[in-house]
């Protein structure tokens, strides 16, 4: 394992994320690390590799395993909106609710 991981080189294993700090609000950034710790944001990842493989390029997801991860997410939805934890049937009972 050791000559996969460890290092950032043609043939190693690894996770990175790149951070677009070029916008206006970048230009005032004194401590780019302490920023993105304390107050940076999902709008300012660019890039991100896992594995040594990109899963987003420009901001957008290109990774089929991470669409495929997204796409359960949307259809899961309804059930994570609702603060019972169950899905209630459009027109129907909301009173009882099994956990």
């Amino acid at each position: 394992m050791e000559d996969q991981i460890g290092a950032i080189a043609p043939g190693r294993l690894a996770d990175l994320a790149a951070f677009d700090l070029s916008d206006e609000n970048g230009a005032l950034i004194v401590d780019p690390v302490s920023h993105l710790l304390f107050s940076g944001g999902r709008e300012q990842v660019s890039h991100v590799w896992v594995q040594g493989r990109p899963v987003v390029v420009m901001r957008q997801i290109v990774a089929t395993a991470a669409l495929d991860a997204l796409a359960g997410v949307r259809a899961r939805r309804r059930v994570w909106h609702n603060r019972a934890g169950q899905v209630v049937p459009e027109g129907g009972r909301t009173g009882i609710f099994r956990f």
